[in-house]
């Protein structure tokens, strides 16, 4: 475990980082690391290698040009960030790749699904 702060807050623990199937919502594959390690540094060890497509959120940026994925067959969807998202521009583009971001929200709260039992997070105080 291993403290990590978000905002002013500190928290204690361990970050869960899960591959789902998008066609059945099943959990394939599960990687625990300590709270500090970002998500995108287990993205290989969490694809089973068979994947045509990957959706991420905007947490994902630049994960097509990461080291282990330069041979990958599988293209990669990843989210807007909320600031690139509300500067769309008006009007049929706009409302078009606002459409598409949508699509790709729906189909990235699978994953989240499975946390809805296990979420549990321990408060630390700020320390200095």
């Amino acid at each position: 475990m291993h403290p990590v702060a978000k905002g002013n807050k500190w928290f204690l623990g361990i970050g869960c980082h899960i591959g789902v199937d998008a066609a059945s919502g099943l959990v394939h594959s599960v990687v625990s690391t300590a709270a500090n390690v970002h998500e995108v540094n287990t993205a290989a060890e969490r694809l089973h290698g068979e994947e045509k497509v990957v959706f991420g959120d905007s947490g994902y940026p630049g994960i097509e040009e990461r080291q282990e994925f330069e041979d990958s067959p599988c293209q990669f969807r990843i989210a807007l960030r909320p600031g690139q998202r509300s500067a769309l521009p008006n009007g049929a583009e706009g409302s078009l790749e606002n459409l598409f971001e949508t699509a790709k929200a729906h189909l990235r709260a699978k994953v989240k699904h499975p946390f809805r039992v296990i979420k549990h997070q321990f408060s630390l105080k700020k320390t200095r």
